[in-house]
């Protein structure tokens, strides 16, 4: 029997923000795999375990920032087939902020307003005239 199918990591989705210190990784497995494994970073491979349809791996102990993991499963035959890479990104308490999937969008004031430790930028608009125009002040 010969695998056609590649294993498919089902959580952490792409872009995921993950902020608590236990996560448990999903993976769809083609049907007849012997084992899947994990690869978070560059890390060493870690086994995960079959249940309810899937494999399953608990993950604990990793740093906040940008992560990615791929699976790889192992047929009957003794070969192995690994999966896309998926990009997610991890944030515990008390340590630096990933990055987040959605930015907020500029506002007129978020536009014109810089940092105050710098120069300000004071907007003027002016309804009858087109455009607008900022003032540099120190």
């Amino acid at each position: 029997m010969v695998m056609e199918s590649r294993p498919v990591v089902d959580y952490p989705v792409k872009g995921e923000i993950i902020s608590s210190e236990r996560y448990t990784v999903r993976v769809s497995a083609p049907e007849g795999a012997r084992k899947v494994e994990l690869m978070i970073g560059r890390g060493a491979w870690r086994a995960c375990r079959p249940g309810a349809g899937y494999w399953w791996c608990d993950w604990t102990g990793y740093a906040s920032g940008e992560q990615r993991i791929v699976a790889r499963a192992e047929g009957p035959d003794g070969r192995c087939i690994t999966s896309d890479s998926r990009e997610f990104f991890t944030a515990l308490a008390g340590a630096a902020a990933a990055p987040r999937a959605h930015y907020k969008p500029l506002t007129y004031r978020s536009l014109f307003t810089a940092d105050p430790t710098r120069v300000r930028l004071r907007a003027r608009f002016h309804p009858w005239r087109s455009g607008v125009r900022a003032l540099v002040s120190a």
